[in-house]
């Protein structure tokens, strides 16, 4: 089982700090400049990886194999570390590719040729073990899934991810957490509630209800890449305006597009009322309309 540390420090090869929150981003102070040249330094060395020349199967070898969280997927490189962080480029080019989307998240094994030499081992095949949905289930955390943006208004959010493939959410209840403006083509992690892909769990009445409510993934978190190692897109909340307050410690919590169901403990609701809009902070996965609340926070809008 991969730990989320893994998917993390996949954060921390290519990513630095700080961001913006909120539905509409404001940019704060950074250190942006060494950030962005990092980034145009790693951008050049993953053009040069996707043009590189296919590396081919020697006429004999012997199968080697490695599992891991895919850290990066670029043109026919793809990159793998295993639960010790050891890190492995394969050179796809020629393997036997499974139906399953190769994305960034997803835990893989690759049976491969090791080359003497080779920057890239030559894959043999490719076994897409976990997607990103269940890898999230089983680390207790929202899923996420990189791509480049293709569209992002107040309603609809679309990116292309690692396999080309296009990908829709609404847009209702996201933030944006970013340096600068996020815009048309940046590569982009998107947190999500809901399924992008289908589920072999159904039945259970907790899943059920969140297909039922989240038929369409709904975006949470639209993370430029490099502020992905930032406190506040390591921050799991939800925004809203308290509608109801009961007595046995359950609020109700209106979002722009659906409405919660949120169990907190009552010295959490000190100084705020009904109608105050707040943040409600949660661990783990959002994986319906019930939420635990860790912290509430009040807020100016």
């Amino acid at each position: 089982m991969k730990k989320f540390t893994v998917l993390m420090s996949l954060a921390a090869l290519s990513f630095a700090l700080t961001a913006c929150g909120g539905n509409k981003a404001e940019n704060v102070e950074t250190e942006a400049a060494s950030t962005e040249a990092a980034a145009e330094t790693e951008t050049e060395a993953s053009e040069a990886e996707a043009d590189a020349e296919p590396v081919e199967l020697p006429e004999d070898y012997e199968s080697e194999f490695f599992e891991g969280i895919i850290t990066e997927v670029n043109g026919t490189q793809l990159t793998l570390q295993d639960d010790a962080g050891a890190t492995m480029r394969f050179d796809i080019s020629n393997a036997e590719l499974p139906e399953d989307p190769i994305l960034t998240g997803c835990d893989a094994e690759v049976e491969y040729a090791a080359v003497d030499g080779a920057e890239a081992n030559p894959a043999v095949s490719v076994i897409v073990l976990m997607d990103i949905e269940q890898q999230a289930a089983i680390e207790n955390r929202d899923p996420v899934i990189y791509g480049t943006l293709q569209l992002a208004d107040t309603n609809e959010l679309s990116i292309l991810d690692d396999s080309g493939t296009a990908r829709d959410f609404d847009n209702q209840m996201s933030r944006t957490v970013s340096f600068d403006e996020i815009k048309t083509g940046d590569r982009v992690a998107v947190t999500y509630i809901g399924e992008l892909f289908g589920g072999e769990d159904e039945g259970e009445e907790e899943v059920q209800a969140s297909e039922d409510i989240f038929s369409t993934p709904y975006a949470l978190k639209i993370v430029a890449v490099d502020a992905l190692e930032s406190d506040e897109a390591k921050a799991n909340y939800i925004t809203g305006s308290v509608d109801m307050i009961y007595e046995d410690g359950i609020i109700t919590l209106m979002t722009n597009a659906v409405t919660f169901e949120v169990n907190v403990d009552p010295s959490m609701l000190e100084g705020i009322e009904e109608g105050d809009n707040v943040k409600v902070y949660y661990n783990g996965a959002l994986s319906g309309i019930t939420v635990d609340a860790a912290s509430i926070e009040k807020t100016d809008n």
